[in-house]
């Protein structure tokens, strides 16, 4: 649900800023060839249709993992290792210190989340700790997010 409210908040910052946010959907869930390859190969035709551009990828922490690992002795490559070979990457893990998750609409411990219980210090270039989960809130513009960060800083 956030990530729906996240793409609604662009569309409408978008049509007030002359779509200076560009958005680049990428899916596979349909495919059944090696998805990874597949995440990979949609952002590198992105990126070839905006060679000078940034690209700021959300998303799940093992697709977004830059080196190959194993799991269940199964060889894994994810999407940022194959997009590293090519491209300057920077994968960051997002650590969550407290708080709740939606999880299909139900509220859940974030910090009982596998993801968030193993070490990701193999895997990423950094780790970005939040002191906290917070259900999302609307924001009107980028101020407005500043604003409440430093609203919440000040009162911890």
């Amino acid at each position: 649900c956030e990530h729906f409210d996240l793409l609604k908040w662009i569309r409408s910052y978008n049509m007030e800023h002359d779509g200076s946010i560009d958005i680049c959907a990428f899916d596979t869930s349909l495919d059944n060839g090696d998805s990874e390859q597949m995440l990979a190969n949609a952002l590198l035709s992105s990126k070839a249709r905006n060679p000078g551009a940034l690209f700021l990828v959300e998303t799940g922490n093992m697709h977004a993992r830059n080196v190959v690992y194993t799991s269940n002795d199964e060889e894994c490559v994810p999407m940022a290792a194959i997009l590293k070979e090519t491209n300057s990457v920077f994968s960051v893990f997002v650590k969550y210190l407290a708080g709740k998750v939606l999880v299909e609409g139900t509220p859940r411990d974030v910090t009982k989340a596998t993801s968030q219980q193993e070490s990701p210090e193999p895997y990423f270039d950094g780790i970005v700790k939040i002191p906290e989960s917070l259900p999302a809130v609307e924001i009107t513009d980028l101020t407005d997010v500043v604003r409440k960060f430093r609203v919440q800083e000040e009162g911890r």
